[in-house]
């Protein structure tokens, strides 16, 4: 990670497309919702992205993001602080020189089949609310076994989420993967 103050890596010339082979930020997988400032919530709103303003005053629009599409995002050069700002571990890695390119791909493409593997278990439920109820349960102390939705897909998905492309403020806990 990068310290306060510190200069930021140079993006590398395979981010982007690397970052719409993805799209884990925008899609749903990482994140529920994206908080917003109430400029942004004005600007959003006159796109058609629907923004809830909570009691205290936080503002965010849900996931999957409404404006991603095949082709990446659809209002990238405006899009809210919070999207330009988050960089995904990967990405650093590969700012870093820790991987190539094709590391990096093989990790995307590696994370986006444990998301399909586990998608079956979910039924109807939003994927993420469903690795959510799992994943607070763990959190707050319940045991792996006494979650039968905490199956060796939903571990592997987020195990490597948090290895890959989690900063470790959002990391998730999860068991050890057997």
């Amino acid at each position: 990670m990068t310290s306060p103050g510190a200069s930021r890596p140079q993006p590398h010339p395979a981010e982007s497309a690397l970052c719409r082979s993805c799209g884990m930020c925008c899609d749903n997988t990482m994140f529920g919702r994206v908080i917003v400032t109430q400029w942004e919530a004005v600007k959003l709103r006159a796109r058609g992205i629907d923004v809830t303003t909570y009691d205290d005053g936080e503002r965010s629009f849900a996931q999957p993001c409404p404006r991603l599409s095949g082709d990446g995002c659809g209002i990238y050069k405006s899009r809210p602080h919070t999207c330009r700002s988050y960089v995904c571990e990967t990405i650093n890695a590969l700012r870093a020189g820790h991987i190539d390119a094709g590391a990096a791909q093989d990790r995307i493409d590696r994370t986006l089949a444990a998301r399909a593997a586990l998608v079956p278990q979910a039924g109807d439920e939003d994927l993420f609310e469903y690795r959510n109820r799992v994943t607070d349960a763990l959190e707050e102390g319940e045991p792996a076994s006494a979650i039968p939705a905490c199956t060796p897909e939903l571990v592997r998905l987020e195990t490597l989420l948090n290895r890959w492309f989690r900063t470790d403020d959002y990391a998730k806990r999860v068991p050890d993967e057997d």
